[in-house]
């Protein structure tokens, strides 16, 4: 069927194909799940697209395309950015709050739905005491918080920045759909 010099031939064309193939399965995977949710928006609105605006357009294309990505913009993206500038506000003002705290100490008895907890109350009312008696205590339970809570704020940053990149991904696959 194949010569011989054939054979070497199209067997390297095949791993190369195969190669092609598995590198570029390697480079979309890390988007393949907005690439599927780009897929998912596309089917919903795709008849709102097709029957609707496109009519009301003339048929064109373009034109649609730019105003169905704007309004996706305005339903997904817009409220994401609203809800990040929020969350840095109420940073801020959490901050605020626990400054005074930080610097004045604890009120030497804790509120009492605190320590009128069942189970855990004497506890939490026992350990309050110790906290807000010794400035240098508080210090040290203040220290052993800075580390983690970077970590948990910064990962946090990292999740929704992941998110929103996730979301724009969406948007700019959904205008080539």
């Amino acid at each position: 069927m194949f010569s011989s010099e054939e054979n070497p031939k199209r067997l390297a064309q095949i791993a190369l194909v195969v190669l092609l193939i598995v590198g570029c399965i390697a480079v979309l995977w890390p988007m393949i799940g907005a690439v599927l949710f780009a897929f998912v928006i596309w089917i919903c609105t795709w008849p709102l697209y097709a029957d609707k605006l496109l009519p009301r357009l003339g048929g064109r294309n373009t034109l649609g395309a730019t105003l169905m990505t704007t309004v996706l913009v305005l339903i997904m993206l817009l409220p994401m950015v609203f809800l990040a500038a929020s969350l840095a506000s109420s940073a801020d003002k959490l901050i605020d709050f626990a400054r005074p705290y930080v610097e004045q100490g604890l009120p030497l008895s804790p509120p009492a739905w605190l320590s009128g907890l069942p189970f855990f109350g004497a506890d939490i009312d026992a350990f309050w005491h110790q906290v807000a008696s010794s400035r240098a205590e508080l210090n040290a339970l203040l220290k052993q918080l800075v580390v983690p809570l970077r970590q948990f704020g910064l990962a946090l940053g990292g999740i929704a920045a992941n998110g929103l990149l996730q979301v724009v991904l969406v948007i700019f696959v959904i205008f080539f759909l």
